[in-house]
């Protein structure tokens, strides 16, 4: 008996988890726009995500959607405050993009100035990410969907995002969009407004 139960176990977790449906076919890319979603398939125990981000361009970093579904498990009893702490924004990453640049031995011009202007963006650029909140509006809140709008601008550079919750009833997803390019902005909050949770079903 103990030897049955043992091996039916056993093969319970031996068995291939199931895997849950992908997030990319939920949003239609237009080629011109020279975009490419690239999937974190979700399992039993992880929800899918899915991120959306420029083919081949240099600042790509700069741009991108996400969307991640939420696990059963992720409470949300105040939507406004659930808005808010996801504007975290680690952009430690693109300040030393730009330091790195200023290192490169290769950099087109040598010269201190082009250098120091460098070092200074990338700093200028991480420290954005201590006010998350100062450049973000009210919460639109929907009965389907709400949103967190924000904007931080410093010497001329700005960053936007958008922070999205849908709630579809049965399944609740989370997106966020975030650009230094108005125009890539625009087109990322067409792909967040054109998300079609139906289509995964």
């Amino acid at each position: 008996m103990k030897r049955s139960l043992a091996l039916v176990l056993l093969a319970v977790a031996l068995a291939p988890l199931p895997a849950q449906a992908a997030i990319c076919p939920a949003i239609p890319l237009p080629p011109e726009l020279g975009l490419t979603c690239t999937e974190k398939p979700g399992d039993a125990f992880t929800p899918p995500s899915a991120t959306i981000s420029p083919e081949g361009s240099l600042f790509s970093a700069f741009t991108g959607l996400t969307i991640r579904k939420l696990g059963k498990d992720e409470q949300i009893d105040d939507v406004p405050a659930w808005l808010r702490q996801q504007v975290t924004v680690d952009l430690s990453g693109l300040g030393s993009f730009f330091s790195g640049l200023a290192d490169d031995p290769d950099l087109p011009v040598q010269n201190d100035g082009l250098a120091q202007s460098l070092e200074d963006t990338g700093a200028m650029i991480s420290s954005l990410g201590d006010l998350p909140l100062s450049g973000c509006g009210e919460p639109e809140l929907g009965s389907s969907q709400s949103d967190l709008v924000c904007h931080w601008d410093t010497s001329g550079l700005g960053l936007d995002m958008q922070v999205r919750l849908v709630d579809t009833g049965t399944d609740r997803y989370a997106l966020r969009a975030w650009s230094m390019n108005d125009r890539r902005f625009r087109q990322l909050q067409a792909l967040a407004n054109g998300f079609d949770p139906a289509r995964l079903n």
